[in-house]
């Protein structure tokens, strides 16, 4: 595994705040809504390096515009207050490319001959497709300060139902004559390396998301995710893509109970990165682990003892021997 690495450019070094807490707010959080969940970290001394912003931020998400919705009014202020408060902004995006998105006619003849949600899909193997898409990038939001990105619906799978719901067919060509199916084999690591390059050239550090990967990636500075959420796959996968040069990342969204809680925040925080994805959640999930609940306002009734985890019983058990919640977050910072 070591030779692999080696030969693929070596591991990844993440920057220092890739290593800390990313915390995806709720999708539909307008500009006050992530201000208000970057103070309420800061004001409650709980570790948190990273803001993931969900589809809502495109003023058109499927496909996608890459364009500030009027959520959004002032995306730079919101950028430089955040930096201000030592938090980092990671965007959601796929690489599905709307007509509203202000390079799309550069890329139609750069494009694959079916659509996706009515977007252009880039053909990434054509280094002229994989310019367009990562010079609007850098000067429209790595420039303005976006640490990162995750890249959602590169694998053409859907996992949770079984029915692939997006991506093109394999009869699609690409004019740079890869058709789909081999085109679903490296969208994924095209789309990833072409985002990454961009903060390459600017001899800046990133640690980023992505759904899909293939060879020779393990000096990509991004982990891999799914949608799944199964405890007992999180633990397998994380060791598995570990073996296979892979960094894997589960996520801490709703949880059953509180030792369900408890336990999954744990895989989370010795994973190769740390997220708390409350996409569908209002508040924070150990405000209520109920995700219709939360969604109400209504507060769990050991929420406090959650949040500050000064050694919670839970169902029997002690879990101050075990893990203080944000406190471990801290002894890693």
């Amino acid at each position: 595994m070591q030779r692999y690495n080696l030969f693929s450019g070596g591991g990844v070094l993440p920057p220092y705040w890739g290593l800390g807490i990313k915390y995806r707010v709720k999708g539909d959080f307008d500009e006050a809504g992530v201000l208000r969940m970057a103070n309420y970290f800061r004001n409650s001394h709980i570790p948190c390096d990273v803001l993931g912003l969900e589809p809502g931020w495109h003023s058109r998400s499927y496909s996608c515009s890459y364009v500030w919705s009027e959520k959004f009014p002032r995306p730079q202020e919101m950028i430089d207050s955040l930096w201000k408060m030592h938090l980092r902004l990671n965007l959601w995006e796929h690489a599905y490319v709307n007509p509203a998105a202000p390079f799309y006619k550069d890329l139609e003849r750069m494009s694959g001959d079916f659509l996706v949600w009515r977007g252009l899909v880039p053909d990434f193997a054509d280094p002229r497709a994989a310019a367009v898409f990562a010079d609007y990038h850098r000067k429209n939001l790595v420039d303005k300060g976006i640490a990162s990105f995750k890249l959602d619906e590169c694998d053409n799978s859907n996992i949770v139902d079984g029915k692939a719901t997006w991506g093109f067919p394999d009869m699609t060509r690409f004019p740079s004559g890869i058709d789909g199916e081999q085109m679903h084999q490296l969208f994924g690591s095209l789309y990833a390396n072409t985002l990454a390059d961009v903060y390459r050239r600017k001899n800046q550090r990133t640690y980023f998301d992505y759904r899909a990967s293939n060879l020779f990636n393990s000096s990509l500075p991004a982990v891999l995710y799914s949608d799944i959420y199964g405890h007992d796959d999180y633990i397998s996968m994380i060791s598995t893509a570990s073996f296979g040069g892979l960094l894997w990342s589960p996520e801490l969204r709703d949880s059953k109970n509180e030792t369900d809680f408890i336990r999954r925040l744990q895989t989370m925080l010795l994973a190769p990165q740390s997220v708390v994805d409350a996409w569908f959640l209002k508040n924070a999930p150990w405000f209520q682990l109920n995700r219709s609940l939360n969604n109400q306002d209504v507060k769990h009734e050991r929420a406090d003892e959650l949040e500050k985890a000064g050694g919670v019983d839970v169902q029997g058990e002690d879990v101050a021997d075990t893990l203080s919640i944000f406190g471990l977050c801290r002894l890693l910072q």
